[in-house]
């Protein structure tokens, strides 16, 4: 699979990093962007929408796109299995849109080796003790997910180090802008002709 000159942003941070409201944000102002839904085999939170945050599937539907070489990578996290589905990302390649992907530091990996060219972007909380405290706030999961999520924070901290760069959301405005600002600087130094 070629990228075929695709502008392509893969954006990770812990659950409650701010990522999703970048790629929100990023969305918004620029059209051109296609967001990469992921599958997920995990139920829904309250607020979210089947297609619009992920796809939500069964267990036995995510191991026959495995089967059937559908996704273009996927990782299990917290016990739940996530994936990046190929059909809707070749169709988004064809009408040439710019990619943005949003994914855990496990599905980064694996989708850096396929797409080398990628733009990587690590959003991190100011401290632990913050993200904890957003997670809280945000009333969607039980305490022993809370301390799961907490757990692998620690373990991510050490991967941030292999993107390209490093944000600190202390202040979600100026972290949106570190981001455009890299994409920008990305894509005008940067040769989107290798193989996926």
């Amino acid at each position: 699979m070629s990228n075929n000159g695709t502008l392509a942003v893969l954006l990770s941070s812990p659950s409650g990093g701010g990522k999703s409201t970048i790629i929100r944000h990023i969305l918004k102002t620029f059209p051109e962007f296609w967001h990469s839904v992921s599958c997920t085999t995990r139920a829904p939170r309250y607020n979210e929408v089947n297609g619009r945050e992920y796809h939500f599937v069964t267990v036995s539907e995510f191991e026959r796109m495995v089967q059937a070489d559908e996704l273009a990578e996927f990782a299990e996290v917290h016990g739940d299995w996530y994936g990046t589905p190929l059909l809707p990302l070749r169709k988004a390649q064809g009408e040439g849109k710019k990619i943005i992907f949003d994914l855990d530091v496990d599905g980064a990996a694996k989708m850096k080796q396929r797409w080398q060219s990628i733009l990587t972007i690590y959003i991190m909380p100011p401290s632990r003790e913050e993200l904890e405290r957003r997670l809280r706030k945000r009333q969607s999961e039980s305490e022993d997910v809370i301390q799961k999520r907490l757990k692998r924070y620690d373990r991510e901290q050490q991967e941030a180090n292999k993107y390209d760069y490093r944000i600190i959301n202390d202040s979600l405005e100026c972290a949106i802008e570190e981001v455009l600002m890299y994409i920008r600087v990305w894509s005008k130094v940067t040769d989107f002709t290798q193989e996926v």
